[in-house]
């Protein structure tokens, strides 16, 4: 029998990053060559790279990860630090099914238009934000109508009817 392999996500993961590290720390806490990052059962030591940003000038930290790539950030996960590809790690909303994509994008579009954070998809539109110039808040109003109809009249899934159907019995 297959074993089900539990999917893990960026957003759940330990992470490091060396760009905010540097605004925090000073460039000059990075000026070695190297880092050591804690992990539970010690330390483990990651290179720094320091590459030269080319139009502007000024330089980038980098970390060099095991597989060899430069990395900004590095994530924990079963005692390594390492970046996102070697943990196949994958951000949550590359999961998400277009149902899920497209209610969030409703509530997202909702709260630019000044809904608190976490409100629902449906009910009357938010008052225009104060710093909102009212063009931009009915363009974003138009767009929300447009996306709320569509996601409405929007057939339910064959799962999703079996689901319901089970439930009502």
């Amino acid at each position: 029998m297959a074993q089900l392999i539990k999917r893990q996500f960026v957003e759940g993961t330990p992470k490091f990053d060396v760009r905010r590290a540097c605004r925090k720390l000073g460039r000059s806490a990075f000026a070695g060559s190297r880092v050591a990052l804690r992990t539970p059962t010690g330390e483990q030591w990651l290179d720094l790279v320091s590459v030269a940003r080319q139009p502007f000038g000024g330089e980038q930290i980098y970390m060099r990860c095991r597989c060899g790539a430069r990395a900004c950030l590095v994530y924990l996960v079963r005692g390594v630090w390492a970046c996102r590809r070697c943990h196949s790690l994958s951000h949550w909303i590359e999961a998400a099914g277009p149902v899920q994509r497209r209610v969030l994008r409703i509530v997202r579009l909702r709260e630019r238009i000044g809904q608190a954070p976490g409100g629902s998809i449906v009910g009357g539109l938010p008052p225009k934000p104060k710093w909102m110039r009212w063009r931009t808040y009915e363009r974003h109003a138009l767009d929300l109508a447009r996306r709320q109809a569509k996601h409405f009249r929007s057939p339910l899934s064959a799962t999703a009817s079996v689901r319901l159907a089970r439930m009502l019995k």
